[in-house]
């Protein structure tokens, strides 16, 4: 059983005795975990590692503790320290005695504590995280910045992780072989013999296999015993239908439950992606682990699901976890809503100048064993990624062995799963634009002998050359932009052409992934706080790109109008990553000067009517870009959008409309939140017609009152504007509060905007 360990005392800053039973910690600070103490510091333009850490300071050290009460029932059980994540370089103590230290930070850290307890009594934790090494080349976060527990379970117990299932679908997708492997130790000072069950059950609930096996353990022993269960009408996982089983295995009166789906992968040199026997296209994004300014590195529960959720409308079906581990909820999310999954382990590695580096010999077999355990049975990973971006990639014989020795690593723990590393592209030295193709081209289809498919960053120009160049894996774009492509075998040479549509030109590109998918801290230039080219902000609002992503990947007619404008405050995105300057409305002060209206769209062709007065047509797939353009005199009233088939029968409608002013408040509420979770609460500044205000950015001030609280307020504003917990300014004509179920009974959020009015509106908070 897990007991979370929520609350802590805090302290920034060494404290070298901090770590005995008798330290006074009564002056610190109390914290919830997960926690993160960078996300709290001011933000310094001349901040250590400034541009990548979103310009919160990092060099620091910080120390929790926590004295939990263990009652004397529990001697002779097997306790356990259990934390999802410590960044960064951990070290755990119970009772003053220390357990050990863990460097790497998105790894989960778990440490036996049975034989230091003091049962009947007060322990005391302490754990002490020193980000003085440095961080990523984003925001890293520091602190408890995951789930911690205290883990109860019996002497003879399973191992971390240790149900691990393994389906095998037979070749006409009709049944399949389930082989279970469970891990368990001893870790009683007497032999153990008795029962292991293990227990399957279908998605609908009914029972699938009861199989039942006798263990015998001596003291300290460690084993595994093998299952194997045959399952017929298999009913197959994919992102369209992501239906999952469950296992569930009971040793000693414990019972240890995962979850597993039937599904097929298959990466073929020059066929691509076969999910479960057919060809499929991983259409994804990139996201790094952090919830913005309001929530830092823990991202809650809430907003993942509001983000996922964003990404299933824009026709997403893979994520990337770049690149690192994240959060355990997160594969949850997305075994339970259907995305496919490529799981990374770190960015750089062995002699790379980031922080990994003077850590990567003693530990990087243990942090990439720990990941493929942890998330083994998940059916949404289909790809393990050993890796990102090296800076000496192709230029020795170490790259090319640390590659095989990284990759026999993971095949020797999962050999049903493809295994990769995400090349940079071809930017090194001797490898750039003025090297020789041929030089490019072998060391590319070298690197392809030594993984099961190819990950490369921003490199579509070059797909059917290295195709022709021998590959012997198939492509997926692990890094692409969303408009713009580098053209003709030239990486620094861009032009506006979506690589989009690079991922179904050639059978053999498995697929491509934006980076990113919603904007994150750091990698950004002051005043920003953000990297902001992604089509999510990062409150998980839809930026007007998500729809061009739209219309490429979904098939539901749709037009999406909005002007192209260079007044359009800028956001700060980089070059490549960046987005034409556009705004969707139709409030200027210039008549009869030409604005350009682009449409985004998947019809075969748009026209446009400005006041019932017809334009003209325009064909998007004749326009490099894919968008319908018109040039429109302004005159204010209705640009009217309409979009047609192939046929010529009208299929979809948009407008842009004169508005004179903001109107009126709405906020979006969720019907009822569980006490002692997060519900999110969307508060929208809307025109007369209901569409959101963008021309101005008034302060709205938010309340809850009753039986929730107001935990967060933010706009996703990239730069950082004053905003306070109860007020900010509308960014967009949106923001997003986030509410804290306390208690059952009826919580009431009001939102406030001088010389427009409030709004109210209710929530039932019920029992968790």
């Amino acid at each position: 059983m897990k007991q979370p360990l929520v609350n802590w005392a805090f302290h920034l800053g060494d404290v070298p005795d901090a770590y005995r039973c008798d330290y006074d910690d009564s002056a610190w600070r109390r914290v919830c975990a997960p926690h993160d103490w960078q996300i709290g510091q001011p933000r310094s333009a001349d901040a250590p590692q400034g541009s990548a850490q979103g310009y919160y300071p990092r060099n620091q050290i910080g120390w929790y503790r926590a004295r939990v009460q263990i009652p004397q029932q529990m001697r002779g059980r097997a306790l356990t320290l259990w934390f999802d994540a410590l960044m960064q370089d951990s070290q755990v103590w119970i009772n003053g005695h220390l357990l050990g230290r863990r460097p790497y930070g998105y790894v989960p850290v778990i440490e036996p504590i049975d034989a230091w307890v003091r049962f009947g009594a007060e322990n005391t934790i302490a754990v002490r995280l020193d980000c003085t090494c440095g961080g990523d080349r984003w925001y890293s976060g520091a602190g408890m910045i995951r789930s911690a527990y205290l883990l109860d379970e019996p002497k003879m117990h399973l191992q971390p992780f240790g149900l691990a299932v393994t389906p095998q679908v037979d070749a006409d997708w009709s049944g399949a072989q389930v082989l279970s492997a469970v891990r368990w130790q001893n870790d009683a000072d007497q032999p153990f013999e008795g029962q292991l069950e293990l227990t399957l059950t279908d998605p609908q609930g009914n029972c699938c296999a009861r199989l039942s096996q006798t263990v015998r353990a001596l003291p300290g022993q460690q084993g595994q015993t093998d299952f194997s269960a045959r399952i017929e009408q298999a009913m197959l996982w994919s992102p369209e239908t992501p239906r999952l089983y469950r296992a569930q295995a009971v040793l000693a009166g414990e019972t240890y439950p995962a979850r597993f789906g039937l599904r097929t992968l298959k990466f073929d040199r020059d066929a691509g992606f076969f999910l479960n026997g057919a060809s499929y296209k991983m259409r994804g994004v990139n996201v790094h682990h952090d919830g913005g300014a309001a929530f830092g590195a823990c991202c809650p529960r809430a907003l993942w699901v509001r983000k996922l959720e964003a990404f299933k409308r824009m026709g997403c079906n893979t994520i990337r976890c770049a690149h690192n581990p994240h959060d355990p909820m997160l594969y949850e999310l997305m075994d339970e809503m259907g995305f496919l999954c490529v799981d990374e382990y770190i960015d750089k590695w062995g002699r790379s100048r980031s922080y990994q580096g003077p850590i990567y010999d003693q530990w990087h077999e243990k942090d990439l064993t720990a990941m493929i355990r942890r998330d083994y049975n998940h059916p949404c990973v289909a790809i393990w990624s050993v890796g990102n971006e090296v800076e000496y990639q192709y230029q020795d014989e170490t790259f090319y062995d640390t590659l095989a020795h990284l990759t026999g690593i993971v095949r020797g723990l999962d050999g049903t799963r493809a295994v990769s590393f995400a090349l940079a592209p071809f930017i090194g030295r001797g490898y750039d634009d003025f090297a020789p193709m041929a030089d490019r081209m072998r060391a590319v289809v070298r690197v392809s002998a030594l993984v099961d498919v190819l990950m490369i960053n921003y490199s579509e120009s070059f797909y059917e050359k290295m195709h022709q160049a021998g590959l012997q894996a198939p492509i997926l774009g692990s890094e692409i932009y969303m408009i713009y492509r580098s053209c003709d075998g030239q990486f620094r040479q861009i032009e506006r052409q979506s690589p989009l549509e690079d991922i179904d030109r050639y059978d053999f590109v498995c697929g491509g992934l934006i980076w990113a998918g919603a904007d994150y801290l750091g990698e950004c230039d002051w005043p920003s706080q953000y990297w902001t080219g992604a089509p999510l902000d990062a409150a998980g609002f839809e930026k007007l790109r998500a729809a061009y992503v739209r219309a490429k990947w979904t098939a539901q007619p749709m037009v999406y109008a909005a002007v192209l404008d260079p007044e359009d405050p800028w956001d700060m995105a980089k070059n490549r990553w960046g987005f034409p300057q556009m705004r969707r409305h139709w409030n200027y002060d210039a008549p009869n000067r030409f604005q350009e209206v682009v449409v985004m769209t998947n019809c075969a062709r748009v026209a446009v009517y400005l006041n019932d007065e017809a334009v003209r047509w325009d064909d998007p797939r004749a326009r490099q870009d894919g968008m319908a353009h018109f040039l429109l005199p302004y005159v204010p009233g209705v640009v009217d959008v309409r979009g047609y088939d192939e046929t010529g029968v009208q299929v979809a409608q948009d407008y842009l409309r004169t508005s004179e002013k903001p109107l009126r408040l709405r906020i979006d509420v969720p019907g009822r939140v569980r006490a002692g979770t997060l519900a999110l609460a969307q508060i929208w500044l809307l025109d007369e017609f209901g569409n959101p205000w963008s021309k101005q950015r008034p302060i709205l001030t938010v309340r809850a009152e009753g039986a929730a609280a107001l935990k967060a307020l933010t706009n996703a504003n990239f730069v950082q504007d004053g905003a306070t917990a109860k007020q900010c300014a509308f960014v967009d004509g949106h923001a997003l509060a986030a509410l804290w179920g306390c208690a059952p009974g009826m919580a009431r959020i009001g939102a406030e905007v001088p010389g427009i009015g409030a709004v109210y509106e209710t929530i039932e908070v019920v029992e968790a």
